[in-house]
């Protein structure tokens, strides 16, 4: 496994239940181009069931890789990476809705992106929607990397999540990686913030962040800053139960018997000045206090240390 995906909290039938899903290739434990979207649910964020797999490749397509999911009037909505094997690195974004309230039967519908004519890429996917901030349509992200070496961020609009129209490009500078991955727009102390994971076209790095001002469809970013650090990367955003803006991550380079890859604990977003602060999500605070002080995990090159103050991960090598 490795990219978390459309982590979600959905109520149903007076209760609610977190969803979240990811990049996940069955019976194997090294990367191929044929990931699927698992599937797994909580109540609390701490204890996890795993559920049927979500989506899988078919005939349309070799791969089912990055996006996100969004709720139109409670309607819940992916959006993915579809690939072919002999071109991966240049996606389109394909549709998926569900067909029950559990979410656990997906139907794939109609390819709604691709990447515009005449566009110099070398790496475009991982769409990420949002509603625009006047609440009048939405947006899309996509993210990638330009021919001459510089990461990049295209953005589309939509009236109904249905038809879209390119509305332009953001470009990074030679102080950033290839490739942008996994970009995402979040509302955080009153701020709009870019978080991107920022590393090169085959591999991670970590995860960066600029504040940013909205110019009509165009982000206008400020000082970019490094959020993350070691194996944490390829972030997904959630709104907590409680309406707060979080983070979870992959941790590359993990495994174990029979297994690869892990996601971070989930942490809440704040703004401290010009920082975005990363803390612990409290579920795991209170779980921390239940189990009587400090707890620490060695799992391959990951540390990770827990305690009532919140928990350290350190990564070796």
């Amino acid at each position: 496994m490795n990219d978390p995906l459309g982590l979600t909290f959905h109520r149903h039938e007076h209760e609610g239940r977190y969803h979240l899903f990811f990049q996940y290739v069955p019976g194997r434990t090294t990367w191929d181009v044929g990931c699927h979207w698992g599937h797994a649910t909580s109540p609390d964020l701490v204890a996890w069931t795993a559920e049927p797999v979500a989506l899988s490749p078919d005939g349309d397509e070799d791969g089912v890789w990055s996006g996100s999911l969004v709720l139109d009037a409670d309607t819940p909505t992916i959006f993915y990476t579809a690939v072919d094997a002999d071109d991966p690195e240049i996606g389109r974004v394909r549709r998926a809705v569900a067909l029950d309230p559990d979410w656990r039967a997906w139907e794939k519908r109609d390819v709604v992106v691709r990447l515009p004519d005449g566009e110099p890429a070398v790496a475009f996917r991982d769409p990420f929607v949002y509603r625009s901030a006047n609440g009048e349509g939405w947006r899309m992200l996509l993210g990638g990397g330009l021919s001459d070496g510089r990461p990049a961020v295209w953005m589309f609009t939509s009236p109904d999540l249905l038809t879209w129209e390119y509305a332009g490009r953001l470009d990074g500078s030679g102080e950033s990686g290839s490739v942008w991955e996994c970009p995402m727009l979040l509302r955080v102390g009153g701020r709009s913030v870019l978080v991107v994971a920022d590393g090169e076209l085959g591999r991670g790095s970590h995860a960066s962040y600029a504040w940013v001002d909205e110019d009509g469809d165009q982000l206008v970013p400020g000082p970019w800053r490094r959020l993350s650090y070691g194996a944490y990367y390829a972030a997904s955003p959630f709104v907590d139960a409680d309406g707060r803006v979080g983070l979870v991550h992959w941790i590359r380079d993990v495994a174990g018997d029979g297994w690869a890859g892990a996601h971070s604990l989930p942490h809440l977003l704040s703004r401290e000045g010009d920082l975005l602060v990363a803390r612990p999500h409290p579920a795991f605070e209170a779980q921390t206090r239940r189990t009587g002080g400090v707890q620490v995990v060695v799992d391959g090159p990951v540390v990770e240390v827990f305690s009532p103050a919140g928990v350290l991960a350190v990564t070796s090598g």
